[in-house]
């Protein structure tokens, strides 16, 4: 049985959840080992510092407003970053492949990506948790007591991202196919893959380093990342140079491709956070039709060529005219932090609760 170990500290008169406007940025710590981290606000231009032991030394993913934190001993559990409530969740052997796992240098490798249905509140337990694992990059969910993580063997391989809209987990694969998986309140599965693989025309080759699904103003977008990399035996970078956007209208018996030109007055945010579209206003910070990155390169993560960690790969990519700005000059001379972490670069947090 999921505990949740915050609800004789809370009330549901003084406790309740929002509905996120503009993501924070969770950076790393500013010095190796320090339980304080830095969220800089772009809409609001400002940082503010918070106590988070359960994140120092830990891998996180975030997904409406709250991390899952997995720790050094494989266990795992949901943290709400600006309250400290917190929720467990399956450990990390109850995934029915673990013996694959146990071959892996690092546990940090086998979690990929997180969504939740819903922000869980002290209203409702009804959610449900979406995890990408394993090296074959398979679907499990959890549910509130629950014991064990539930892979849904309906799904093919391979996902780079899910979302969950209108009711129903919608996942991505590597050949940018999308499934739409309905799990039932009997935990049925019904997974049906409802759009064919992308077009080379729309997304060429090198784009296809990375999908990622996104609702924006309704509709779901697949937005493609391009990467580049150069590693010499004294030399290695890497970084983004360009995306791709396609949507696809899922109320169409056609459900074809649609070449996404220009987000209106809308940013999306992607990386080790479950995607995100935000609406910009003229007294926000930030830029419209543009598109917001974190370092997401989880196979770079424990590479020995990046002794100072990894987090480089981070920036803003105008759809109009394909440039790219540098995130950090935002909030480097305003928030004292590090840019790089070893396995925890930074990071979108939608703010969910007030």
């Amino acid at each position: 049985m999921a505990i949740w170990l915050w609800r004789s500290a809370a009330s549901k008169n003084n406790f309740r959840f929002r509905a996120s406007v503009v993501p924070w940025l969770m950076l790393p710590p500013k010095e190796k080992g320090s339980d304080v981290r830095s969220f800089f606000s772009l809409s609001k231009g400002m940082s503010r510092q918070i106590n988070l032991p359960d994140a120092n030394c830990n891998k996180c993913f975030s997904s409406k407003g709250w991390l899952m934190v997995i720790n050094n001993d494989w266990s795992m559990y949901l943290l709400h970053p600006f309250s400290s409530l917190r929720i467990e969740l399956p450990h990390m052997k109850t995934f029915h492949n673990w013996e694959a796992l146990s071959t892996l240098d690092n546990a940090f490798y086998f979690l990929h990506k997180c969504v939740v249905s819903t922000s869980p509140s002290l209203e409702s337990e009804d959610y449900t948790l979406v995890v990408i694992h394993g090296g074959t990059r398979k679907l499990a969910y959890f549910r509130p007591g629950f014991k064990t993580w539930i892979t849904i063997d309906s799904c093919q391989l391979n996902y780079f991202d899910v979302i969950y809209y209108q009711g129903q987990f919608y996942a991505i694969d590597v050949w940018g196919g999308i499934t739409a998986i309905d799990i039932k309140s009997d935990n049925t599965v019904v997974a049906k893959r409802v759009v064919a693989d992308l077009s080379l025309e729309l997304v060429p080759r090198e784009f296809r380093m990375k999908f990622y699904l996104v609702e924006s103003a309704g509709k779901i977008l697949a937005v493609a990342r391009k990467f580049r990399t150069e590693v010499t035996q004294t030399y290695a970078n890497y970084g983004t140079t360009a995306f791709r956007v396609v949507e696809v209208d899922l109320s169409r018996n056609e459900k074809e491709w649609s070449p996404v030109k220009n987000l209106g007055n809308r940013a999306l945010f992607v990386g080790d956070n479950s995607s995100l579209s935000v609406q910009v206003f003229d007294n926000f910070n930030f830029k419209p039709n543009c598109i917001y990155f974190t370092d997401d390169w989880q196979d770079l993560y424990f590479s020995s060529r990046f002794s100072e960690g990894v987090g480089r790969d981070m920036g803003i990519y105008n759809l109009q005219d394909g440039s790219i700005d540098r995130i950090e000059t935002c909030f480097m001379c305003r928030s004292k932090c590090s840019l790089y972490h070893p396995f925890n670069p930074p990071m979108w947090i939608e703010e969910s609760f007030q």
